[in-house]
C-alpha cells in the first residue's frame, strides 16, 4: 500500500473543508449547546425546517458537538474555533466556517432577558436568518410559510465558506400601522430581524407625547402616583399654557405647559421620576430602565407674554411646508429644547443612569436661529420633520433638497438621535397597490445611516396584501441600511409572484411614476392623508 498517494489526497480534502468551508450540509447536525437562550433553540429549529425544505436533508438538532456540524450559539466548542460574540455589541452575529464546520454565534442575553436599555439582543436568532438569506437564498417575503421563497438547492448542496461579522448600527427599530397580533405576522417580523411585538434592537425609546400622563385626569390610573392634572392647576396655574388673553386654561383636554417656567421644569422632573417608581411597584417588577419622554403635547401652546416673545416668526417659504393654509407658522424650537435641557439636568441630578428623550417635531422642528450648543449627553432627540416628510412629498425634488438641508441644520446637537419617519407611507384605506419609491429609500436609509442616526420609528402598512413589499424594505433596510432596495423590489416580485411578477413590478411603477408626477405639480405640498 503506497501510503503517500492516499495520505495526501485526503490532506487536500481537509485543507480545502478548512480554508474553503465546503461542507456537505447532509452529513452535518444542528449543535446547541444547553446553555443558550430560548431564541438560538427557536432559530435552531427554524433553520432545521428550512434547510429540509431547500434540500430535502433532515438534521438531527443535538446537544453534543459532532462534527461537521452548523453549532449555534456560544459553545466550547466555537470559542475553540475563535468565535465569540459575547463582547461584541448587542444584537452582534457571525458567520464563519472553521475546520469543516460552520459556527454561527451571535450576542445573546441569559433567558432572552432585556438589556440595561430595555431591548433585546437576539444576536445568533438574527445571525441563522442572515444566513438562510446570504447562503441559502432564502426570503421570507410575506406572512406564513406560503410567503418565504426556498429554493430547491438539492440533497448535495454544500455550505460555502463564510466569514461575516455584522452588527446593525440601528440600535432601535420600531414600525408602526403594521399588524401585530396574529402568530404569523410575529413570526414573519422576526425572519426579519424585527421582534414580534414590540420594538427591535437593543434599545427601547419612549418618545411619546407626555404631558397628559405625568399630569392625569382626576381618578385615572396615574393619578395614583402624581396629582392630577386639576388639582396642580389650582396650586400652579402659571405651569400651564395661556391664551392670547393672558387667561390661564386648566388641562382638561390636550394641553400646553408654560415652557418659559423653570419651576415647571422641576415639576416635570419630579413627576417623572414619581412615575417611574410607582411602575416598579404597580407591575411588582423591576421597569427595563429609566428612560423618559419629555415630549409637548400635539399642536398646542402657550400664549403668556414670555413665551410669545421667544417665538419666531417664519413664511412658509422658510419653512418648505407641505401645509399650504397654516394661519400662522412660527418656530419655538430654541423654547423646547430649553425646557429638554433644563428638565434633563434636574432628572440627571437625581438619577445618575436615566435618560430622556424628546420629539423634535412640529413648531420645534425648524433648526435656524437656535444656540449651537450640544444638548445633555442623557437626552436623546426622536427627529420627526413633519414639513417635507410626512407621505411621499419628497418626490418633489425641491422638498427633497430641503430635507437633506434640514438633517444638515441639525448636525452635532445631539449625542444620539432617531429618525420619525413618513417618508413612503400614506393613510388610505382603499387597497390600492402603494408605490415602493425604490429610489427614494436608497437616498433615505445611507443617510440617515451616515449621519449617525441610532435607529428609526418607521410607518409600515396594514393592508399587507397590496403592501407586504413595503414593510418588507422597511425591515430590510433598517436592519442594514445599505441594502438596495431597487435590486430588492425587483427580486421580491420575481420571487412572490413568479411570472406574474413582471405584471405587479409594472402595477407599482406605474403608481409611483403617477403619484411622483402629481406631488412635483403640488410641489410636495400635501398632507399623509389619500
Amino acid at each position: 500500500m503506497n501510503v503517500k498517494k492516499i495520505y495526501f489526497p485526503a490532506f487536500l480534502f481537509l485543507l480545502g473543508m478548512v480554508c474553503f468551508g465546503q461542507i456537505k450540509v447532509a452529513d452535518c447536525v444542528i449543535y446547541v449547546a444547553k446553555e443558550n437562550p430560548p431564541s438560538v433553540m427557536r432559530g435552531a429549529k427554524d433553520l432545521q425546517k428550512h434547510i429540509l425544505l431547500a434540500t430535502g436533508n433532515k438534521l438531527a438538532i443535538v446537544s453534543k458537538a459532532k462534527s461537521p456540524m452548523i453549532a449555534l450559539g456560544s459553545s466550547p466548542e466555537a470559542k475553540k474555533a475563535g468565535v465569540d460574540a459575547s463582547q461584541k455589541k448587542y444584537e452582534t452575529h457571525i458567520i464563519r466556517t472553521v475546520g469543516g464546520n460552520l459556527y454561527i454565534a451571535g450576542r445573546d442575553l441569559p433567558k432572552d432577558t432585556w438589556t440595561e436599555k430595555g431591548g433585546r439582543s437576539y444576536g445568533t436568532l438574527y445571525g441563522i436568518y442572515a444566513f438562510m438569506n446570504q447562503a441559502m437564498g432564502i426570503a421570507f417575503l410575506m406572512p406564513t410559510d406560503r410567503g418565504s421563497y426556498i429554493p430547491k438547492l438539492g440533497k448535495e448542496w454544500k455550505i460555502p465558506s463564510m466569514n461575516k461579522t455584522y452588527t446593525p448600527q440601528f440600535e432601535y427599530r420600531d414600525f408602526t400601522s403594521m399588524p401585530l397580533e396574529a402568530g404569523d405576522i410575529v413570526q414573519w417580523k422576526i425572519r426579519n430581524f424585527s421582534d414580534g411585538r414590540e420594538a427591535a434592537g437593543s434599545v427601547k425609546v419612549f418618545h411619546d407625547h407626555s404631558w397628559t400622563l405625568i399630569y392625569p385626569a382626576p381618578k385615572s390610573l396615574y393619578s395614583r402616583c402624581n396629582t392630577d392634572g386639576i388639582t396642580a392647576f389650582k396650586k400652579n396655574p402659571e405651569f400651564f399654557y395661556a391664551d392670547r388673553n393672558g387667561r390661564r386654561i386648566d388641562p382638561k383636554f390636550n394641553f400646553a405647559l408654560c415652557l418659559t417656567n423653570q419651576e415647571m421644569w422641576k415639576d416635570v422632573a419630579q413627576r417623572n421620576i414619581n412615575l417611574r417608581k410607582w411602575y416598579k411597584k404597580y407591575y411588582k417588577r423591576p421597569i427595563r430602565y429609566d428612560m423618559f419622554t419629555l415630549s409637548p403635547s400635539d399642536g398646542t401652546y402657550c400664549h403668556c407674554k414670555e413665551c410669545e416673545k421667544r417665538y419666531i416668526n417664519i413664511t412658509e417659504k422658510d419653512a418648505v411646508a407641505w401645509r399650504s393654509k397654516n394661519p400662522r407658522m412660527f418656530s419655538n424650537t430654541q423654547l423646547v429644547l430649553d425646557y429638554y435641557r433644563g428638565v434633563t439636568k434636574h432628572l440627571a441630578a437625581q438619577c445618575p443612569y436615566m435618560e430622556a428623550a424628546g420629539l423634535i417635531y412640529d413648531h420645534y422642528q425648524y433648526a435656524w436661529k437656535i444656540k449651537r450648543e450640544k444638548m445633555p449627553p442623557q437626552f436623546s432627540a426622536m427627529m420627526a420633520p413633519l414639513h417635507i416628510s410626512y407621505g411621499p412629498g419628497r418626490c418633489y425634488s425641491g422638498l427633497n433638497k430641503a430635507w437633506h438641508q434640514w438633517l444638515n441644520d441639525w448636525d452635532g446637537m445631539f449625542e444620539r438621535k432617531y429618525y420619525y419617519g413618513l417618508d413612503f407611507w400614506f393613510k388610505q384605506y382603499t387597497g390600492v397597490p402603494w408605490p415602493v419609491f425604490a429610489k427614494l429609500r436608497n437616498e433615505t436609509f445611507p443617510v440617515l445611516a451616515k449621519k449617525g442616526f441610532n435607529g428609526s420609528y418607521m410607518y409600515g402598512m396594514d393592508a399587507l396584501g397590496v403592501s407586504a413589499v413595503h414593510n418588507y424594505l422597511l425591515m430590510q433596510q433598517t436592519w442594514n441600511p445599505d441594502l438596495d432596495a431597487e435590486k430588492a423590489f425587483h427580486t421580491f416580485c420575481d420571487q412572490a409572484y413568479g411570472q406574474g411578477g413582471k405584471y405587479v413590478k409594472e402595477i407599482y411603477l406605474l403608481a409611483e411614476k403617477n403619484m411622483t408626477s402629481f406631488m412635483t405639480s403640488l410641489k410636495g405640498k400635501m398632507g399623509y392623508y389619500m
